[in-house]
Order: C-alpha cells, then sequence, then structure tokens
C-alpha cells in the first residue's frame, strides 16, 4: 500500500491501419484496466495564466527551436498537439511492471502526416524507425540510437486506434493480446466514477490491481486556483477506501511518520521550506476511509526549482548535511 500511494503522490505532483471513425480516447481504454488517469489539456491551456506560462516557456532559446521543429513536422503548434482529454492506464496485468503504463490521446495530426514526419526525422540519425502490425494496427517503433552501447536504448511505440486517437506505450509491451485490449468494444467501468471537474484525476481498483485485500480503491484529484500565475495554487487530494478502520488508520499514521522523513532527506539544506512542505499535508480517517490533502503555492513550486538546481542541495552530493533529518507535522490522523 505505501508503494502505492508513493507512486500516485508522485505521479500527480509529474506521453496496415484499421481506421475507425473519430472517435474519444477513453472508448479505448481497455474494460478490465484497474487503473486510470484523465488529464484534461483543453481545460489547462485555456486557463487565463497559461499564456504568461507558454510565452516564458517560449522565451527559452532550446524550447522555442525544439517548439519550432515540432510545427514544422506536425503543421500545428506544440501546444495544440494533444486535444481535450488524455488518459493515462495500466492494462490488466501490467500493474507491478514500469512499462505497463499506456497514453491515449486525441490529435489534429493525422496518421500520414506523422508518417511523413517519422520518416524526414530519421535523417538526423538520433532514432531508428521500424513498423510493425499487431491487431490489425501499425505500431511506428521508435528506438534512440546511444553512443554509449553499455545502456539499453527503450524504445517507444504508437499507433493510430482511430482516425485521430493515437496509443503510447513502450515497445516492450507490445503483443497481439496487448494490442486486442484497445479495440473499444468493453467500456471501463472507473469511467462513470472517476472525477470530471477536476484538471487531472485518477482512480485506482486496488484489490484488482495489485491484489491487496486492506485497500479496495483509491481516487485522487488535482485542482488548480487562482487567476493569475503569482496567486496560483496547486492542491492534491487523495481519497482511499480500505477493508476496516484499522488499516485506514494504520496507513495514515504510517505516512504521517514518514513523510517529514522524506522531505528531511531532500530539502533538509533549507528549514524553512522543508517545513512549510511538511506542513502542507493533511491526513485524516472516518471509519474505513482516509483522506489526503496537500496543497502548495506556485511560488512555493519555484521556490522548490530554485533548491533543487543548486548541486549542493542534491542528497547524492554529500554536502546535505541534513539528510534524514526529519521535520516535525502535527496534523494527527482523526
Amino acid at each position: 500500500m505505501k508503494k502505492i500511494f508513493a507512486v500516485v503522490l508522485l505521479g500527480l505532483l509529474c506521453c496496415g491501419t484499421a481506421v475507425l471513425r473519430a472517435a474519444d480516447p477513453e472508448q479505448f481504454i481497455p474494460a478490465t484496466a484497474p487503473a486510470i488517469v484523465r488529464i484534461n489539456v483543453g481545460d489547462l491551456l485555456a486557463k487565463p495564466w497559461m499564456k504568461n506560462v507558454l510565452a516564458k516557456a517560449e522565451a527559452n532559446e532550446k524550447f522555442a527551436q525544439g517548439a519550432a521543429e515540432l510545427q514544422k513536422a506536425f503543421g500545428v503548434p506544440w501546444h495544440k498537439l494533444i486535444v481535450g482529454n488524455a488518459w493515462i492506464t495500466i492494462p490488466d496485468g501490467n500493474f507491478d511492471q514500469k512499462n505497463g503504463s499506456v497514453f491515449l490521446f486525441k490529435t489534429p495530426v493525422t496518421e500520414a502526416k506523422l508518417a511523413q514526419s517519422l520518416n524526414a526525422a530519421q535523417t538526423d540519425k538520433k532514432f531508428v524507425l521500424s513498423k510493425k502490425v499487431l491487431a490489425g494496427k501499425t505500431f511506428y517503433i521508435s528506438t534512440p540510437v546511444r553512443r554509449n552501447q553499455q545502456k539499453t536504448a527503450e524504445a517507444s511505440a504508437l499507433a493510430y486506434l482511430a482516425e485521430d486517437v493515437v496509443l503510447l506505450c513502450k515497445a516492450a509491451v507490445l503483443s497481439e493480446e496487448f494490442v486486442q485490449q484497445f479495440n473499444g468494444k468493453s467500456a471501463n467501468a472507473l469511467l462513470k466514477q472517476i472525477d470530471r471537474s477536476a484538471v487531472a484525476a485518477m482512480l485506482i481498483d486496488v484489490a484488482a490491481a495489485a491484489g491487496n485485500d486492506q485497500c479496495s480503491q483509491v481516487k485522487g484529484v488535482l485542482r488548480l486556483a487562482g487567476d493569475k500565475v503569482e496567486n496560483l495554487s496547486f492542491e492534491l487530494e487523495l481519497h482511499g477506501v480500505f477493508k476496516d478502520k484499522n488499516a485506514a488508520s494504520q496507513l495514515a499514521m504510517q505516512i504521517q511518520l514518514m513523510f517529514p522523513g522524506l522531505v528531511g532527506l531532500v530539502f533538509g539544506n533549507d528549514d524553512k521550506l522543508a517545513m512549510e512542505l511538511a506542513g502542507a499535508l493533511k491526513v485524516k480517517t472516518k471509519k474505513e476511509e482516509m483522506f489526503v490533502s496537500y496543497r502548495i503555492s506556485y511560488n512555493t513550486l519555484l521556490r522548490i526549482e530554485k533548491y533543487l538546481a543548486n548541486p549542493a542541495n542534491r542528497p547524492s552530493s554529500g554536502r546535505n548535511q541534513s539528510v534524514g533529518k526529519p521535520v516535525e507535522l502535527n496534523n494527527g490522523a482523526k
């Protein structure tokens, strides 16, 4: 369970063709998939403060160059390559595999345009492109070319499930059986339960995903509040349903005991920042349910970025003298 909640926290605080009609990505989520994540890309890009964020990003020379190359290749601005809701899912049987997640999204880029762009991009010799047909879908497999042959190049695979819906995954998981799960014939029951009001949300059927008999389900949402960047705040909410009251209370206590130590491990060189980050965590229980919330401001994120950019603050540097130093957290579970 600790592993599941850690993944959720890190993940939310973190890509011959049988053409079907235009469709929504969610209809291709396998019926048996025990975990789904929804990201409302359209809503995020429509936020009033996003224009300033995009302008700042494009002011970076390397970023601007990459964005220009993408627009030249695909014919649309980089921030319009994905439309509406994008989905991340983990098919049944892949929950414990690091390559098990699948990204589904809607795009204005046609398959013909994508194939043309990928073929043209091979000229820089940074990757090798190959094709593979599975369950009637053509997968474009991209394998990076690495100078250091001691490291295995991790190939990615992309296929069109409909004329405007794309599946992106690691090539290592590809098989006929794997692809057949994404036929869009049966709806996933989790889609009726997942939150659709927040910018991002997730839902895990823990019993089905990990065979856990202590927790049945975990829900999570990420909310953004504020009309300007300077007063923007991020709030992550998690809701877990457990076998009984004791199971919920035990995990709540473990989270409260472990989290300050993790914060001290990473941010031990700035006591003020560490205290703020540790204090932002709120945990409570109600019978067999556990509720976790974590809220920080945009300015705090900038402080985190600045802190981590300093090599002396990285635990691996050996200079962080406060590694492992816990931060006191006074918000006991009730």
